[in-house]
């Protein structure tokens, strides 16, 4: 009866891969095996020096950086990114936090007192429904426990979208815009 019951929530309710849209029998994940084997890893936690370390250089005093997957115009890792930061995919986020936790709890490379979101403008939160650096930043903490600290910055001012802008225009359009 139990299997039954469960058999038509999942088809009315099917719970489906973020990445693809296939059928996923398991609640555990937002996303199918097939897309996670997919998703483009850097191995940059690995290796100080790393090209996400250089962006940094000479911007702000940092210990370490990474990224998780590659980024690109087009590919699963865009789409996921969509999926989370516009259309309102919380769980997405979380997971990929999680992820993102795993890395950095294998490597000796990050140890972090805290992890401190970056803000978003206050209406825009709103709009949105939360913020996706604090979504990321609870999907970490749930793997590493380290502290969400989403209080010590504040954003006062509005700033344009960063999404049409190059790396040196994205720097300029937020400097001096937290506290």
């Amino acid at each position: 009866l139990k299997e039954i019951k469960e058999s038509l929530l999942h088809l009315l309710f099917p719970h489906i891969c973020a990445g693809c849209g296939s059928d996923l029998l398991s609640r555990e994940s937002v996303l199918c095996m097939r897309c996670m084997h997919a998703l483009p890893e850097t191995n940059f936690e690995r290796y100080a020096g790393n090209p996400v370390e250089k962006i940094f250089w000479g911007r702000l005093p940092l210990y370490s950086a990474t990224a998780r997957f590659y980024f690109n115009r087009e590919s699963l890792v865009q789409h996921l990114m969509h999926r989370f930061k516009y259309k309102g995919h919380k769980e997405l986020g979380l997971q990929l936090g999680k992820l993102m936790g795993e890395q950095m709890k294998k490597n000796c490379r990050f140890d972090a007192d805290a992890l401190v979101p970056l803000p978003l403008f206050p209406a825009k939160e709103k709009r949105r429904g939360y913020n996706q650096a604090t979504v990321l930043c609870e999907g970490i903490s749930a793997i590493t426990g380290i502290p969400v600290l989403d209080n010590v910055i504040t954003r006062p001012q509005h700033t344009e979208t960063q999404t049409k802008k190059g790396r040196s225009e994205r720097w300029k359009n937020i400097e001096g815009k937290f506290l």
